[in-house]
């Protein structure tokens, strides 16, 4: 029987980490021979406080879950002061549960998780991004107490992933690229598994079809934050507009940066044309009525929202985020603009919509690529990855 501890800080939020922790941990307790335990450490009610309408949609599926356990333990290192720490429930139950396995996921799970360590235990880092903690310190961040603070956390997490081994899953070539040269010395165990999603909560067997004559619905998904760059979508919309296509833009997801985008949408008179939803708890139902996905990050670990709008059966347009450079396969899931154009950005999606056969190949293959990064397939892999570390631990080849 192989037993495994995830430990995140909060499900509640509903981000691709949390989204994937939600569907990892409920795939892996299919698997046989194989026990599960997940830790949180924030419990919803911190998100509602920050007005998430969909804070606690996750957490209500779980509640009634005996396997899942939310702490009351914390941890918070303080440089020149006491460090504040409390993790006695969290020990206790590493000692009663005798863990093979402890996956973290998020930065304050890893910095929690990796306060007291099992002997027993195989360790793993799920790198969701190019996590600022890690970078390395410059000269230009002595003087700033957040990076010498981070730095400081840095360290004493690299000692412990010394002492257990560690390994690293990376959910993409940028992020495998960014561990290699943020971890001193370079870690063996750095590993790529793209992510995965529940495919059957987006896929669709009606084959998608365009009108060149009815408006066109195109959405966006991220958060309300600068990377993620819905103000190029501003752009994207004015060349639409000033061609005399009928359209709407749904931007979902919420931020700081509302204010400067509902600005925008005045000052260009586009509001009847591109609308913030805020936070949606069912995605699939505006990816399944919406025509194109646009994707605009300027920065983007990876992309699962990508994947979930192909297995919709929607064309991709976007720019490079890094990350999703390889979700992309262009001209066959749509198309990626590098540099980044609006003119050519909104050429693109007018291109397809005047040319329906091209729409539903390139839809048709969006389906049937998204088909291989779908959570049953990624689980197999990521417990064959947990066998393998078990094995190295025992010496058995």
């Amino acid at each position: 029987m192989m037993k495994i501890l995830y430990v995140i800080r909060s499900i509640a939020y509903g981000g691709g980490a949390e989204r994937l922790m939600f569907d990892i941990y409920n795939e892996i307790k299919k698997i046989k021979n194989v026990e599960v335990k997940l830790l949180i450490l924030e419990n919803s009610e911190y998100y509602t406080r920050l007005n998430f309408p969909n804070s606690d949609f996750f957490e209500k599926q779980l509640i009634n879950d005996s396997d899942v356990i939310h702490s009351n333990s914390y941890i918070n290192l303080k440089i020149l002061r006491k460090n504040e720490i409390n993790i006695e429930q969290y020990k206790n139950l590493v000692d009663s549960f005798k863990p093979d396995i402890i996956h973290s996921h998020m930065y304050r799970a890893e910095l929690f998780s990796r306060e007291y360590l099992s002997s027993t235990a195989c360790y793993f880092t799920h790198v969701h991004d190019n996590m600022i903690q890690f970078n390395n310190l410059t000269w230009n961040s002595i003087f700033s107490r957040g990076k010498i603070t981070n730095f400081y956390e840095k360290l004493r997490l690299v000692k412990k992933y010394k002492k257990v081994n560690n390994y690293f899953i990376s959910i993409s070539k940028d992020t495998f690229s960014f561990i290699q040269t943020s971890i001193n010395p370079p870690t063996t165990n750095n590993l790529l598994l793209n992510n995965a999603i529940n495919y059957s909560n987006f896929y669709t067997s009606e084959n998608k079809i365009i009108d060149p004559n009815k408006k066109i619905k195109l959405v966006s998904i991220g958060s309300l934050v600068k990377k993620k760059n819905h103000q190029f979508l501003i752009e994207v919309a004015k060349h639409l507009k000033a061609k005399n296509i009928s359209f709407e833009i749904n931007i979902l997801g919420e931020g700081v940066e509302r204010e400067n985008l509902t600005s925008l949408i005045n000052e260009f008179n586009l509001n009847e044309y591109v609308f913030l939803r805020g936070n949606v708890i069912k995605v699939n139902e505006y990816l399944g009525k919406a025509d194109f996905f646009l994707h605009p990050s300027s920065y983007e670990p990876f992309g699962l929202v990508i994947l979930e709008a192909m297995a919709s059966g929607l064309p991709v347009i976007c720019l490079n985020g890094k990350g999703n450079v390889g979700l992309n396969v262009e001209g066959k899931t749509g198309f990626m603009i590098d540099p980044p154009d609006a003119k050519k950005f909104a050429d693109k999606i007018l291109f397809l919509k005047n040319n329906p056969d091209e729409y539903s190949k390139i839809s048709e293959f969006c389906v049937n690529f998204a088909k291989d990064y779908d959570i049953e397939i990624y689980c197999k892999k990521l417990v064959d990855i947990y066998q393998n570390a078990i094995n190295k631990k025992l010496g058995i080849n």
